[in-house]
């Protein structure tokens, strides 16, 4: 775990009163921010711990990240919008329909190239969730969003030069994992609840080396308005893979042994959000 993280000092809450079991989360175990470290990943993990200042009603909180040595900063119109929330036992960020409750790590993306994203979320079983991811680059008008919408997982830019659609056959009623990633080629993949891996070759962020993307959570941009596109879920993870093609060894030869990185992320998906042991 990077320095900056191990000296921040976060005090821990405290009751005069027992507190029903059914609202105590374990901590969460050490083991995994190791491995997610190993595999050179920035993981933002929503545990109170790491936002800070959460209690300033004012303000949304700075969130650091597990390990990597980053930290998200609310997006401008995030003026003290961002709650803490739990779900299944799970630490969580709520996001708000019509409410712009997003982060943004600044730029954490080389544009020019691979890199992989992977969010674990809840939905609403009312309203759809909407702006999940935004790839936004810095200096051009066109940026990568992923989003759940009408019935589907889409990844595309605001162009429309790409669209990759995955539908979603089932309601889901825990939490769903969405993964993809770009090569340095210009291909996108979409990996879905770990089953679909779709792709497409395009060229939409730009192939200067210099430039750098914004990585936004929940929203597009820091812009204040297109508030049609914020949706509503309860979000667990987001972790960041800079450089890696993570589904590259799936796309390329289907039923392979997958690497490191994609690995690790399964198995935290499995054991600690899903709890299948």
């Amino acid at each position: 775990m990077q320095d900056h993280l191990i000296s921040t000092k976060v005090a821990a809450l405290t009751a005069e009163h027992e507190v029903p079991s059914n609202v105590v989360l374990a901590p969460m175990s050490s083991g995994f921010t190791l491995r997610f470290e190993e595999t050179g990943a920035i993981w933002f993990c929503a545990e109170a711990a790491l936002l800070l200042d959460i209690d300033n009603e004012d303000t949304s909180p700075e969130w650091l990240a597990r390990c990597g040595g980053r930290s998200a900063v609310p997006a401008k119109p995030n003026t003290g919008n961002s709650k803490c929330s739990s779900h299944l036992g799970i630490s969580c960020l709520g996001f708000v329909e019509q409410l712009n409750c997003g982060y943004t790590v600044p730029k954490a993306i080389d544009s020019a190239g691979s890199f992989s994203l992977a969010v674990i979320y809840a939905p609403s079983s009312l309203i759809e969730p909407r702006t999940l991811l935004t790839v936004n680059p810095l200096g051009h008008e066109n940026y990568v969003f992923l989003s759940e919408r009408d019935n589907a997982i889409v990844l595309t830019d605001d162009q429309g030069s790409f669209v990759l659609r995955c539908p979603l056959k089932t309601e889901c009623d825990g939490f769903r994992l969405v993964v993809f990633s770009r090569n340095a080629e210009g291909e996108f993949s979409l990996c879905v609840d770990m089953q679909e891996i779709k792709t497409d070759q395009t060229q939409v962020l730009p192939s200067k080396n210099e430039d750098r993307s914004d990585l936004f959570i929940g929203c597009r941009s820091h812009r204040a308005g297109i508030l049609k596109t914020l949706g509503k879920f309860v979000l667990a993870d987001v972790v960041l893979w800079p450089g890696k093609d993570i589904l590259a060894s799936q796309t390329k030869t289907p039923g392979s042994r997958t690497g490191s990185e994609y690995d690790v992320l399964m198995s935290y998906f499995k054991e600690v959000i899903s709890h299948e042991l």
